[in-house]
């Protein structure tokens, strides 16, 4: 089944979006937070 070109143009400039935006930076930093925290309390991640 292929997907109309109007959605894939969305998924293009939704993607083009969020690279630019810095939520992948606060992302990454937020699991460095938790990984730190887990790591001080001696909990061990999945």
């Amino acid at each position: 089944m292929d997907t109309p070109p109007f959605f894939n143009e969305l998924q293009s400039r939704i993607q083009q979006t969020l690279d630019a935006s810095p939520f992948k930076d606060v992302e990454k930093n937020a699991k460095a937070m938790l990984q730190q925290g887990f790591a001080r309390l001696g909990l061990v991640t999945r």
